[in-house]
């Protein structure tokens, strides 16, 4: 039976101190990414060699070593052997009175019996005396330390805004210690884009026992909640009990009862840690969806770049988008004998933007490694458009449109969460993607051609583009095992129904682009926006360099926390890396044995220098 508490107490002040309803266009969305400055600790030097070839013997005699219990861990099932290199990433989660320490892992890099390396943030001491009753570090701490980010979602108005509505209730933590929606909703309070809204059902929300879905739970006992009943985009709050840590003394660390919370949000996916003893604390929180960076702002030019680019052009100021007509169907006929090769009209790989070459007809490369079944079909248990789960996988659905294993592609001009039904084009029985541009200078009439009327182009090109690096990287080692994206795996290992979903002109803003990467076996989903930064406007997604470095942010999320943790690349130092390898990849496919530098996003923003302070080298 579900738990239903009624604030009407609560509900009322916040009606009453919540901001009015902002009706201007955002370009730039909501999100919230902060946490606790945890050491983690690394150790390169080879150890021993044990006597078992079993990787995973290996890791637990390891951690014998290392004086820890069995039952004070787990070994995650997404620890895998990279066939390439023979090498076994073993990733193991703490235990603490058998509540998951989230942040609390040991990363073993093992071969041939022999610990290559490890890392290691296991919480060290006695819980007893550790564990904290309300937390020594939460949203408040992280907004009086900040001095870099002054315009940091989580600060400013949103947190006066939270201290506001907490003032004017009181309550007993004791009634809440089994009871997640409380914390929940100071959460939303904070996250949501329009708190006002979702607070108007506040009092229909419920809280019921649940099945656990985090991936990294199924090996230990998990205790879960459902939370559903909040309005506006808010889908069900998944929630359940952890340990996370904070900074303790000493170069030692603090345990905190926290609820984590999954929390889906029309343009966000957060995972979040609130206290359990004191709802109104909030000690973590990391959005899977990450942002490019937009054009600077701030009209400073660094030195490189006055030597390089020169002045920056006139960026033109935002603009609504034009409001065109859509009424284009999903056309599929799986009883025609479909080709797993089509013929693309496209920027080929290696050609950055419309400027820096013309489209050509390109054919898939069909490498029955990377993609067996090609670009284009999918067994039918494993569709994700039209699902069809009692067909099981002897039967291939052969799609003509922008749809496959790997990736699935089509319009999003309504910016909303649903994509399934959005507009993508058909290719017809031969699979030819050949649709025109109009926008080229060298085409009478360029001027006033906006992104919407070559949709089919567009789409047709993130299509291309999202297989070929799909492709590309499998053949580099990111394959099923190692978590990369594909609705079918083969029966090679690892968690699927997660092809690339790819939005082409997202109108939720302009100037932009994300990416989504939440754990193996959940849809990465990729969101390009039109730029108002020129006239016509321009369409992020013919940026290959924009598109490129958003989807490696998958690749680089699910290598480095292992497939199913996504969340190791979202603050401090950890997310310039992320960024910059991004970077480094969508500047390496399009160089050549020249000298050159690259800027990023340059065709997109109208800029030379692009969207970041200093341009590539090569």
């Amino acid at each position: 039976m579900g738990i239903s508490r009624r604030f009407h107490v609560l509900t009322t002040a916040i009606a009453l101190l919540s901001p009015p309803i902002a009706l201007a266009h955002q370009i730039a969305r909501k999100s919230l990414n902060f946490k606790p400055p945890l050491i983690t600790n690394f150790y390169t030097d080879p150890l021993p060699i044990l006597n078992s070839r079993d990787p995973f013997q290996v890791a637990r005699a390891f951690l014998r070593q290392l004086a820890y219990s069995e039952d004070s861990y787990f070994i995650r099932k997404d620890s895998y052997t990279d066939t390439n290199t023979g090498i076994s990433h073993v990733y193991v989660r703490q235990v603490v009175d058998g509540l998951e320490v989230a942040d609390g892992n040991i990363n073993l890099n093992i071969r041939d019996g022999e610990v290559l390396s490890y890392g290691n943030s296991f919480f060290w001491g006695s819980p007893e005396y550790s564990t904290l009753p309300t937390p020594n570090w939460h949203q408040a701490i992280y907004c009086s330390e900040l001095t870099t980010s002054p315009r940091d979602h989580a600060c400013g108005s949103a947190l006066e805004h939270l201290q506001t509505i907490t003032s004017f209730h009181r309550f007993d933590p004791a009634d809440f210690r089994d009871n997640p929606i409380l914390a929940a909703s100071f959460f939303l309070q904070v996250a949501h884009p329009n708190p006002p809204r979702f607070l108007s059902s506040f009092t229909s929300v419920t809280a019921r026992p649940h099945t656990c879905t985090d991936p990294l739970e199924e090996d230990i006992s998990c205790k879960s909640w459902l939370i559903t009943g909040f309005s506006d985009g808010t889908k069900a709050i998944h929630a359940r009990k952890v340990y996370v840590q904070t900074p303790g003394t000493q170069g030692l660390t603090n345990l905190n009862l926290a609820w984590r919370f999954e929390v889906t949000l029309p343009d966000n996916q957060y995972e979040a840690y609130v206290s359990v003893n004191d709802p109104t604390k909030i000690i973590a929180v990391t959005d899977w969806v990450v942002d490019a960076p937009s054009p600077d702002s701030d009209g400073w030019l660094s030195p490189l770049q006055r030597h390089v680019f020169g002045q920056v052009q006139e960026v033109l100021p935002s603009q609504e988008p034009v409001n065109l007509e859509s009424g284009v169907d999903i056309v599929s006929d799986t009883s025609l004998p479909i080709p797993t090769a089509g013929t693309y009209r496209v920027w080929k790989w290696g050609i950055n933007d419309p400027q820096s070459g013309k489209r050509t007809l390109e054919n898939a490369p069909g490498d029955r490694r990377a993609s067996p079944f090609g670009w284009h079909s999918v067994p039918a248990g494993n569709d994700p458009i039209r699902g069809n789960p009692n067909l099981g996988r002897d039967l291939l659905v052969n799609y003509t449109t922008t749809a496959g294993n790997n990736a699935i592609t089509q319009e999003n001009w309504d910016g909303g969460a649903d994509w399934t039904n959005n507009g993508r084009p058909d290719g017809g029985p031969k699979l030819v993607f050949d649709f025109p541009y109009g926008a080229d200078p060298s085409q009478p009439g360029w001027e006033s051609v906006e992104p919407r009327q070559y949709r089919d182009a567009s789409v047709t090109q993130l299509f291309y583009l999202a297989n070929m690096y799909h492709d590309l990287l499998y053949l580099y080692g990111f394959d099923e095992v190692s978590g990369n994206f594909q609705q079918y795996n083969f029966g090679k290992g690892g968690r699927e129904g997660d092809a690339v979903i790819v939005d082409a002109q997202d109108s939720s803003g302009f100037n932009n682009a994300n990416f989504m990467t939440p754990p193996d076996g959940q849809n990465g989903r990729c969101r390009m926006y039109v730029w108002n930064t020129a006239k016509p406007f321009r369409d992020g997604g013919l940026d290959a360099g924009i598109l490129i470095h958003e989807l490696s942010h998958g690749l680089s999320s699910r290598l480095t926390g292992g497939p199913r943790n996504p969340n190791c690349l979202n603050a401090r130092e950890a997310r310039g890396m992320g960024e910059g390898w991004g970077d480094f990849i969508a500047t390496t496919v399009r160089s050549t044995r020249t000298y050159k530098d690259y800027p990023i996003g340059a065709w997109a923003a109208n800029t030379r220098p692009g969207i970041r302070h200093f341009p590539y080298s090569t």
